[in-house]
């Protein structure tokens, strides 16, 4: 049985002097599987900071640690390559914490995609009034052509 083994190595960086985050030490754990260096490590900031780049879980929203066909943040040549050091994912992170990016908020991300959760429920239970319709129709035609007269009731005299 192949079992996964994770690696956390914990990473302090010093807030960059000249800068509000001047005198800060923050904590970045890096978790690495089995896949590592074919896939990039699992990053974020504990305890989570305040970041536009941060989500709310403390995973960190940077280009560089999304694979090829994950990256929904920019193109192929911003994304993880096996090729990247260790150095480089700090260094990176380091200049995201100095340099916010501005088009890529981790928050909108999130917010993305509780709209999107709440789309697909809305659809579900769409779905699930229709089936209701079917099976009224089909199981108890006589409650089906009551509600139907109801509704017909309803929306009589609202044309537009």
């Amino acid at each position: 049985m192949y079992m996964t083994q994770r690696i956390t190595n914990i990473y302090n960086y010093i807030g960059k002097e000249g800068t509000e985050w001047e005198g800060g030490l923050f904590k970045v754990t890096m978790d690495f599987t089995n896949n590592y260096p074919a896939d990039p490590p699992a990053c974020r900031f504990e305890p989570v900071i305040f970041h536009p780049n941060v989500f709310n879980n403390g995973g960190i929203c940077l280009s560089l640690l999304k694979k090829p066909e994950n990256n929904y943040l920019g193109g192929l040549s911003n994304c993880w390559s096996a090729a990247l050091s260790l150095k480089q994912i700090a260094m990176a992170i380091q200049e995201l914490l100095h340099n916010p990016s501005t088009t890529h908020a981790a928050q909108v991300f999130y917010h993305i995609t509780i709209i999107i959760i709440t789309i697909i429920i809305i659809m579900i239970i769409i779905k699930l009034n229709q089936r209701e319709a079917f099976d009224m129709h089909r199981n108890n035609p006589q409650l089906y052509k009551q509600k139907i007269r109801e509704q017909a009731k309803k929306f009589k005299g609202e044309e537009e």
